[in-house]
């Protein structure tokens, strides 16, 4: 948006300024020949260039006075009278600018006179986007310059670049302007804090904040222990690790045994068994049977000891199991 008011400016001004050069019948050297579409480069005090450069060129030369500039131009040749060797004044980016300025205000036509050209005589005397070092501070505040003015140029080969210091002088007062119409903010009323409330609401968000984390705590571990929350048909592990289980709440508890018995090497019995009904949690059976001929694994030839104790998993007996032992064959909790 601001890319688009800036193109806007220029375009204006190049109209503006096409449309005066046929106007242009100036004769005094200190008046700009288009007033209107020169009116960017006047100063704070309504001042043209062309009285700027005079005001700081007879720092070092009281008797200067601004002629009429030609199209070619630079130190000393513009001095008055011309010199040999050229015045501090005039060794400078900001003067050659304010050289370049006032001949563009005479007569519509630019400088075609590059940095370089103009200030080949000042050699290491030169100031780069300074004013001359022999102006003190009361000096140089006096001159009051716009801000285009000090613009240090990106190509010394090349003359004066209007279009870059309108540019840079409608920037500057459209921030200027921005900044005068921000309104100040004014502070808000402060309003008197209660200590007291504000200590119970934050308690009461702890409270409520423990409470929910007990509940969900209670929640996550009643799923962990209720079996049927995880898995219907748990097999049951290694007996080693687990024949110290809690048992049924009701010793003596009939059950019938179905699954499958293998021997593990060099470690007890292991039944990967279910039982009718299924139990709350897992539980030590003793293995008992009617059936008087020798229980074995499938696989094994060594028959099963019907007297010891299992640990059986939790869940009901899966569809297409062969029951560990006959119809007949129970076992009781212990």
């Amino acid at each position: 948006m601001f890319l688009a008011e800036r193109l806007l400016l220029l375009w204006i001004f190049l109209w503006s300024w096409s449309g005066a050069r046929a106007a242009c019948t100036s004769s005094s050297p200190y008046e700009c020949c288009a007033p209107d579409a020169s009116d960017w480069m006047l100063n704070q005090s309504g001042k043209s260039p062309c009285q700027l450069l005079e005001q700081l060129m007879q720092f070092c030369q009281p008797s200067f006075s601004v002629p009429f500039l030609g199209s070619d131009m630079n130190c000393p040749t513009v001095e008055d009278p011309p010199n040999m060797s050229p015045s501090p004044c005039c060794c400078s980016t900001v003067s050659y600018t304010l050289f370049a300025a006032c001949r563009l205000c005479q007569s519509e036509s630019s400088s075609q006179t590059s940095y370089q050209a103009f200030l080949d005589s000042c050699g290491a005397e030169t100031r780069l986007g300074d004013l001359p070092s022999t102006l003190n501070a009361t000096e140089s505040s006096a001159l009051s310059l716009p801000p285009w003015v000090a613009i240090v140029p990106l190509y010394y080969d090349r003359p004066w670049d209007w279009q870059t210091a309108f540019l840079n002088e409608s920037q500057t007062r459209h921030s200027s302007s921005t900044a005068s119409h921000t309104p100040t903010a004014s502070p808000a009323p402060t309003r008197p804090v209660n200590i007291a409330a504000l200590v119970a609401s934050i308690s009461a968000i702890i409270s409520i904040g423990l409470i929910l984390g007990v509940v969900y705590y209670l929640r996550i571990r009643r799923r962990r222990v209720d079996p049927h929350a995880s898995q219907k048909h748990k097999r049951l592990v290694d007996l080693s690790e687990q024949l110290d289980a809690p048992t049924m709440e009701d010793p003596g508890a009939p059950v019938v045994l179905w699954g499958n018995a293998h021997r593990l090497p060099q470690r007890p019995p292991r039944v990967v068994a279910y039982h009718d009904p299924p139990a709350r949690a897992p539980q030590r059976v003793s293995v008992t049977s009617s059936d008087p001929s020798p229980l074995y694994g499938p696989g094994h030839r060594r028959p099963l000891p019907p007297s010891a104790q299992y640990l059986l998993s939790i869940g009901q007996r899966p569809p297409q199991v062969p029951p560990l032992f006959s119809d007949r064959t129970f076992g009781r909790v212990v």
